[in-house]
């Protein structure tokens, strides 16, 4: 999973990489946008869908505390009652074999590095290395 999400980082970095390159044709970089963004979407939606779990797993317990127990027998308030013992919303985690776990601020750490990086990419491209190489002079003084 690490190496999945190490993957999409170059991915992502790439794709934004292209998609701000001015030399590229019109097409090429609405194809690389159009990459980057369902590309980041497949790593968002299952973070989203366990994030929205887990809220609703914490509300869980109040929920069914509200419901009146009146008209329901002792076994089924004795199985409720176990049901809310037993929800843990700290169990429900997605993650890559307890390495790590998977969650909005690893989505967010991701972001950051695919924007740095791809900082880092447009500044060492090789046009701004060119146009820096013909504006300066080379002299040796002796």
């Amino acid at each position: 999973m690490l190496y999945a999400y190490s993957y999409s980082v170059v991915l992502l970095c790439t794709a934004a990489y292209y998609t701000i390159i001015p030399d590229l044709q019109f097409r090429a970089r609405l194809f690389f946008l159009t990459f980057g963004v369902l590309h980041w979407l497949s790593i968002l939606l299952p973070v989203f869908e366990v994030h929205r779990m887990k809220c609703a797993v914490t509300k869980l317990p109040a929920a069914i505390q509200q419901i009146p127990m009146a008209n329901y027998s002792e076994e089924m308030f004795a199985q409720l009652r176990m049901l809310v013992m037993t929800i843990k919303p700290t169990d429900l985690k997605y993650s890559a074999c307890d390495f790590f776990e998977i969650d909005l601020s690893t989505s967010a750490q991701i972001l950051g590095a695919v924007i740095t990086y791809t900082v880092l990419l447009v500044q060492t491209n090789q046009k701004y290395l060119t146009d820096s190489v013909e504006h300066c002079a080379n002299v040796t003084v002796m």
